[in-house]
């Protein structure tokens, strides 16, 4: 390490825990770094499809990374800088090549280096968010509640055949959604006044309504998942009650059974990272619990009795919208992997969230 008057530096190849799906160290922290493209804020609502360069001139360049001086919360792998400090900006080189996205090149060899991923699952996005996908492989399973069991709307329990979707394993954090709202221009979520970004960062989002849901996952280059495709990441094949088995909730499974409080974001809402032993089958958290999530379908409490057995999308019309896996104010029936709930499209209460989806390798 690197003791300097403005702070420490790290040797380069340190912090493995780290490294990028591609085996890249430091890409968060240590030091920002120059890119070649000149900076404009607004720049994403016209980039090219394909190999995009930046705008034609501007003022200063582009920084990314986040450095030794930055914390936690703003050093994100999508954001975006034109300011820079002397004693904490370096850089990286790159090269054009033929070979595969998927080699590591020397100026002696090339060997090839796959990405590395913490499960063969997972999907890190290059979309505008970054957020960690989680890939549901294609197959039936049955959707609802047994003979029995459960509300009206949970039945008739009925078969359903999905293809392949990959689901974000996160809620959408404030973090992540303060950039979209700085990028787009987007009216502010309901009780965005009680946030701060030093400290809540890694929180869901609350206080957006659908369509915010809708146009953020657009945005990113996804979109809200289906009410099957919920119900199958939240509870997987087996046809459990809950992400992580047919036991009943426990305070070490998910954030819920709370009383409303005035102070969300510090009182009752948990990071999206947490209580992994109530994750769901395929490895995502809070499908139970902490935020009720928006998805794409409209309610009917009807609609099980006609819904197509392959990839269901849902009524054509209605006047509410399906949210799933309840909130920290649910009680243990509330975040039952099959419990409905249709909601106005237009309620931006602080139990409301969301997570985005997109289509697999079909």
């Amino acid at each position: 390490m690197l003791f300097t008057n403005y702070g420490v530096l790290s040797d380069i190849g340190s912090y493995e825990a780290g490294k990028s799906p591609y085996g890249l160290y430091d890409m968060v922290g240590n030091v920002d770094e120059w890119v070649e493209d000149w900076f404009d804020e607004h720049y994403y609502s016209k980039s090219p499809e394909r190999n995009p360069k930046g705008p034609s001139t501007g003022k200063e360049h582009v920084i990314r990374g986040g450095s030794w001086n930055d914390p936690g919360h703003v050093i994100y792998s999508t954001r975006r800088s034109d300011f820079w400090v002397e004693t904490r900006t370096g850089f990286r080189c790159a090269q054009d090549t033929p070979r595969s996205q998927n080699q590591m090149t020397t100026s002696a060899e090339a060997r090839e280096i796959r990405p590395q991923p913490t499960a063969d699952s997972v999907k890190m996005m290059t979309s505008k968010d970054s957020a960690p996908m989680v890939l549901i492989p294609a197959g039936e399973f049955w959707m609802g509640s047994p003979d029995g069991e459960g509300d009206n709307d949970e039945h008739p329990r009925h078969q359903v055949s999905l293809d392949a979707f990959y689901m974000d394993k996160f809620e959408i954090t404030v973090a992540r959604y303060a950039e979209f709202v700085r990028s787009t221009k987007r009216s502010k979520p309901a009780y965005w006044d009680q946030v701060d970004s030093s400290k809540h960062g890694n929180l869901p989002v609350v206080g957006v309504d659908w369509q915010d849901a809708e146009v953020y996952c657009r945005w990113a280059g996804k979109r809200l998942p289906t009410e099957a495709e919920w119900e199958k990441a939240a509870r997987g094949t087996d046809g459990r009650r809950y992400p992580w088995g047919n036991e009943q909730p426990t305070p070490g499974h998910a954030n819920f059974g709370t009383d409303y409080v005035e102070t969300i974001y510090d009182k009752r809402l948990a990071p999206v990272d947490s209580y992994e032993a109530g994750n769901s089958p395929y490895g995502l958290h809070h499908m139970a619990g902490n935020v009720w999530e928006w998805t794409a379908d409209w309610y009917d409490q009807q609609f099980y009795a006609t819904s197509p057995q392959r990839n269901p999308t849902g009524p054509s019309t209605g006047t509410t919208k399906v949210v799933r896996g309840g909130s920290w104010g649910s009680g243990p029936g509330g975040v039952r992997s099959v419990n409905r709930y249709g909601l106005t499209p237009t309620d931006r209460s602080g139990v409301f969230g969301f997570r985005c989806a997109q289509d697999g390798p079909n």
